[in-house]
């Protein structure tokens, strides 16, 4: 459990947070850019290849490694039994961490290391039609769409049928107890390098100079999350009831959209808001919240699926022949059951919210500042002495918020299924 709670942590905090953390635990030593931008990634992506790891060894076959570790020795095994049946979930982490780097312009715009994420997000601000630089995509896009077979294998191989929670107790047997020490020990520190600027930060005034961003910020992210969660819950059943094959090509598809950047998720709200009847969207900060949800429902949904539980069979039949209605079958039948799921969903999509940028500098209404959006303006124009401060509210609203609604999945979640 504290294994899967430091990733969701370590995921949901924002590379801003961490490229703050890093600079100050550093002091006075000088990086360059590019070393920077590399640390900061790697420490904010580095969940992704734990998750698809953890997944990957439910895939194992258990009873043949079993039999080869009484009668081999442990590098021996892991060289020729473990990292075969490994080779597609660390060939795919590696591909998932290079095209999300390679569409993340936010830092290295803070690092002063050039990248063509930055280019294009810069084109999207200073065009007077945002929509005519759409084009400048095309890199991004090309390399989302060039990892579709091996996100195919991914989505068919793993994620849509290695989520078995009650396997874990006999991966254990397969692990020594020394080697997940080592691993909860490094997803703390990750984790920690944005708590650890606690003890540097100056608090003072922080609630006073940023109280209007914090108000602002968990009831925004709050709605963009329970609407994703919705999204997310509907598909994901959509999703479930499908074959193996079928449900496959549409973790394909979430997994595409993950990796295109977030300004040309904005873009197409933005378009969407100017259709006839729709122009509603352009009130308040209707168009953030609908942004932000559509930017973190593909992961909510990949992670829904995962986590379903099959219905049973002879119960829906029953329920169709009786004609009971959807609305009450939801109310009294699958909500008392599948509240854990929904807990866990919404809070996933308040901590993704809470660090989502691109979306949140196209959108954002007039008047209207995030927490997220303040930081990285602070850092920008060089104003360090509310970075720390905030920098760490952000963080305590990622660990409450977060670790709440994980730690009521995990108490309410069905136990026993292999």
């Amino acid at each position: 459990m504290m294994a899967l709670l430091g990733v969701v942590f370590v995921f949901g905090v924002s590379p801003v947070v961490n490229l703050a953390a890093w600079q100050e635990l550093a002091g006075g030593l000088s990086l360059s850019p590019m070393a920077t931008t590399v640390i900061v990634l790697a420490a904010s992506y580095c969940a992704i290849p734990t998750l698809l790891l953890v997944l990957g060894l439910f895939r194992l076959d258990l009873a043949g490694t079993e039999a080869a570790a009484l009668c081999a020795p442990y590098g021996k095994v892991v060289r020729h039994i473990l990292l075969p049946q490994l080779r597609l979930p660390l060939l795919a982490a590696g591909a998932l961490v290079f095209a999300m780097s390679f569409t993340h312009g936010e830092v290295t715009t803070l690092t002063g290391y050039p990248v063509y994420a930055e280019e294009f997000l810069a084109r999207i601000v200073l065009s007077d039609d945002p929509l005519d630089s759409a084009a400048a995509a095309l890199p991004q896009v090309s390399v989302a769409l060039f990892l579709v077979p091996l996100l195919h294998a991914l989505g068919k191989n793993v994620l849509s049928a290695s989520w078995r929670p009650g396997l874990f107790d006999r991966i254990t047997t397969l692990i020594p107890y020394s080697s997940c020490c080592i691993t909860f020990l490094a997803l703390s520190t990750v984790f920690l390098l944005p708590a650890a600027m606690v003890a540097r930060a100056g608090f003072e005034g922080v609630f006073d100079k940023h109280g209007v961003a914090l108000a602002s910020t968990v009831p925004l992210a709050m709605s963009s999350a329970m609407l994703a969660t919705i999204m997310a819950r509907a598909i994901a059943d959509m999703a479930c009831q499908l074959g193996n094959d079928a449900r496959a090509l549409v973790l394909t598809v979430l997994l595409v959209q993950v990796l295109l950047p977030g300004s040309l998720m904005a873009l197409g709200t933005i378009e969407l808001s100017q259709v006839s009847g729709l122009t509603w969207l352009r009130h308040g900060d209707t168009l953030m919240v609908l942004s932000h949800a559509f930017r973190v429902a593909p992961l909510l949904v990949i992670v829904l699926v995962g986590i379903h539980k099959v219905p049973d069979k002879g119960e829906q039949a029953f329920l169709a022949m009786m004609s009971v209605t959807r609305w009450y079958r939801f109310l009294h039948l699958q909500l008392p059951r599948q509240w854990p799921e929904w807990v866990l969903a919404f809070g996933l999509g308040f901590i993704l919210t809470l660090s989502e940028l691109p979306t949140t500098v196209l959108t954002v209404a007039p008047g209207t500042e995030t927490v997220i959006l303040r930081l990285y303006n602070l850092m920008h124009y060089g104003a360090w002495d509310g970075v720390k401060g905030l920098a760490c509210v952000q963080g305590g609203l990622i660990v409450l918020i977060g670790g709440a609604c994980f730690g009521g999945w995990w108490w309410g979640r069905p136990r026993g299924r292999a």
